[in-house]
């Protein structure tokens, strides 16, 4: 067999150590011993003797020495015994065939167990393989199914927020519509009496009856009163300065007054921010994530980091505004994601919160300095104005950013 595979296409190389007897033309007592070392350290070369072998042509002994059944080597001293027991008799031929028929139909009735088993345990790995498969797509669909409800939720948020400023705005309206009715109604009635006042005949005299002058004064008192509650209706909604309890850091000087708007414009809208934007030294205090989730939920923090600094950093050109951001956590190691600008700044909070530190800002800087404070979290919003800065929402900022 040594010699068959090495003249054979493609080569099949025999053991290293049958290599120097394959020229012999008979083998020695060390030639022999190494054939029965190969024999039994190599279970590779020793199946491709027996596959090319009969029992017929080895012997039952030989056989038994080759395929090496559980219990080859009992069997192998009771078909040494029962040979020299017959003596070379054909009885003995006879039931040494016998018993050779009968190991291979065993070693047959092996092979065909382990393929079977070989069978059950690549179906085994086949089902397992599967199962897993099935279990990833679940958390897949798992997951996907908590992004869709967080993304409901939040949006079902958004739409409140809108339908409650809207019904703000729809009130505020109809409340100057009648302000500014009954002012034109007292300013007609001031001048209808301004004009039937009589002409003094003689300089320096008077012929006007001053109770009726004096009525027509207060008339026209109020019509200012009205006329001046209607332009406050139409300025932006300003929160009541804070309240300084009477022994508790109650302090005298100047307070931050928020920015009026002009008639018509609504600070959460586009034209109300742009308009914002625009004033000179404003400055603009970002909640960070609040914004950068909102834009850019699929990214990385570093690239919603980046790309809000950018989108304010091109902004600002525009407008003229100083920016800072504030996000969540300690310092990102990451170069771009510390990097400002010279008219966008970015700070962590460190171990507290942004919203926190969002809020605390707004006192940093001076009273007559408009500020402008950016997120969504109505807790954030809520301080802001009580600290007397305008209030614009994150979507209203990103729909800056896109338009």
């Amino acid at each position: 067999m040594a010699r068959r595979g090495q003249a054979a296409t493609p080569v099949v190389a025999a053991p290293k150590e049958l290599a120097r007897y394959l020229e012999f033309q008979k083998l020695t007592g060390p030639a022999l011993a190494a054939v029965l070392r190969v024999l039994d350290g190599d279970d590779a070369f020793r199946r491709r003797v027996l596959e090319a072998t009969t029992p017929e042509e080895i012997g039952a002994s030989g056989w038994l020495a080759l395929s090496r059944p559980a219990g080859w080597q009992d069997l192998l001293q009771t078909v040494a015994a029962a040979k020299a027991a017959a003596g070379g008799s054909d009885d003995a031929e006879r039931r040494l065939r016998d018993l050779q028929r009968a190991l291979e139909a065993s070693e047959r009735k092996r092979v065909h167990a382990e393929e079977a088993r070989a069978r059950q345990r690549e179906e085994g790995e086949a089902v397992h393989e599967e199962l897993t498969a099935v279990r990833k797509a679940r958390r897949r669909a798992e997951d996907a199914l908590s992004a869709v409800e967080r993304r409901v939720d939040e949006l079902g948020q958004k739409l409140e927020d809108r339908e409650t400023r809207l019904a703000e705005a729809q009130g505020a309206r109809e409340a100057r519509e009648h302000e500014l009715a009954e002012t034109q109604r007292l300013l007609g009635e001031a001048q209808a009496e301004l004009e039937h006042r009589p002409v003094p005949l003689v300089p320096g005299e008077r012929s006007v009856d001053l109770s009726a002058l004096r009525e027509a004064t207060s008339r026209l008192e109020r019509a200012a009163a009205t006329l001046a509650r209607s332009v406050d209706g139409v300025l932006a909604e300003v929160p009541p300065e804070p309240v300084l309890l009477e022994g508790v850091g109650a302090t005298a000087g100047p307070v931050r007054i928020p920015l009026p708007l002009p008639g018509g414009v609504v600070a959460d809208t586009v034209e109300g921010a742009r308009w914002l934007l625009a004033r000179p030294e404003v400055i603009v205090l970002v909640d960070g994530y609040n914004v950068a989730k909102t834009a850019w939920p699929d990214d990385a923090l570093e690239s919603q980091r980046t790309r809000l600094v950018r989108a304010l950093d091109e902004l600002a050109t525009r407008t003229g505004a100083t920016a800072e951001i504030v996000f969540d956590g300690p310092e990102d190691p990451a170069p771009t994601a510390r990097q400002g600008t010279r008219s966008v700044g970015v700070r962590y909070s460190g171990g507290a919160l942004a919203d926190d530190v969002v809020v605390d800002l707004v006192d940093a800087y001076p009273v007559d300095r408009p500020v402008v404070v950016v997120s969504n979290d109505r807790e954030v919003r809520d301080a802001a104005r009580a600290k007397a800065a305008t209030v614009i929402g994150s979507d209203t900022l990103i729909a800056v950013f896109t338009v």
